[in-house]
């Protein structure tokens, strides 16, 4: 028998194989990470775009306010300039305006440069009386779009003591110039009530006739003989309570010596009145005269004044006048 050699008596082991990926799902799974980087960098970069965009917005929501802001503080620093020097000059006014101790047309000279054309100078009668101011003091300022409301609280003294009277009036300003353009009138401290009278400037009604003869006369009869005598020389408040929704007074600084002009106009079933009145001051004697702008009503048979303005400005509202009302 033949020996087999020895290499032919045993099985031939095959290598074992490595295990590989498949080159197709190898370069699926590496084009769908470089999509998710891809997608990943361009989410930021929107987001990105989206809060530097807001963040633009914003700075330029900011920068016009910062703009606006600077003009307002430019308004605001020419503003006080110019109310430091209508302060200056409603003190010069009213050391001049009190200074009645002197004759006439000295007086005349020294106040009327202040006055706007149409305002008359007081007569300071014999020139020898006066009201010795020892302060001024700025008690409120108001712009009215027109014209500054000027209020000074004046402190004087006189042979029986010393006293505190406040001063109105209103100034214009033309160029950096300023000139007084209503009647001053004065009115008791305590007795303070100007917030409570309407401030309403508005030009008389053009189309307008004025009231009858009897409606006028009639008006004018209440107002010299109850109105104004009450409203200027009396001290207690109830004497005028009942004739006007706000009642106030002037507090009995100034003697009512009479009415110059009267104006009255129908309006709705009340009346517009315009009144020029002649005052004497108590303590100087010194004759002026004032303007007012009245709203008058009749209820229960009686005259109510509804609103009240120092000045001839206008009507007191934007109501269209209608048929005159009755005075019965």
């Amino acid at each position: 028998m033949k020996k087999l050699p020895f290499f032919q008596g045993i099985e031939k082991k095959e290598k074992p194989t490595k295990n590989t990926l498949p080159t197709a799902w190898l370069s699926r799974v590496i084009s769908f990470g470089i999509w998710v980087f891809l997608l990943i960098l361009l989410g930021s970069s929107v987001l990105f775009l989206v809060r530097f965009g807001s963040i633009t917005q914003t700075n330029e929501v900011l920068t016009k306010k910062l703009s606006a802001l600077e003009k307002k503080t430019e308004q605001l620093q020419l503003t006080n300039q110019q109310s430091d020097n209508l302060d200056v000059f409603g003190r010069y006014f009213i050391q001049s305006y009190y200074t009645t101790d002197v004759k006439q047309d000295v007086y005349q000279k020294t106040v009327e440069p202040y006055f706007s054309k149409g305002i008359e100078v007081p007569n300071v009668g014999d020139g020898k009386r006066k009201k010795q101011i020892k302060s001024i003091q700025l008690w409120a300022k108001e712009w009215d779009g027109k014209t500054y409301h000027c209020t000074y609280l004046v402190h004087y003294s006189v042979d029986d003591g010393s006293r505190s009277e406040l001063i109105h009036f209103q100034v214009g300003e033309e160029d950096g110039a300023y000139g007084v353009v209503s009647y001053p009138y004065i009115e008791q401290v305590s007795e303070f009530k100007t917030t409570a009278i309407p401030k309403i400037a508005q030009q008389k009604p053009d189309k307008v006739d004025p009231a009858n003869e009897e409606t006028q006369k009639a008006i004018k009869q209440w107002l010299n003989e109850t109105f104004f005598p009450r409203y200027m020389e009396s001290t207690n408040l109830d004497d005028v309570s009942y004739m006007m929704t706000t009642p106030v007074l002037l507090g009995s600084l100034q003697l009512y010596d009479g009415i110059d002009q009267l104006q009255v106009y129908p309006a709705k079933s009340e009346w517009d009145v315009y009144v020029t009145i002649r005052v004497i001051d108590r303590v100087t004697n010194a004759r002026s005269k004032q303007e007012y702008s009245l709203r008058l009503a009749k209820k229960e048979d009686k005259y109510v004044v509804e609103a009240l303005s120092h000045t001839l400005g206008g009507t007191m509202n934007d109501e269209e006048p209608t048929n005159e009302p009755s005075t019965k």
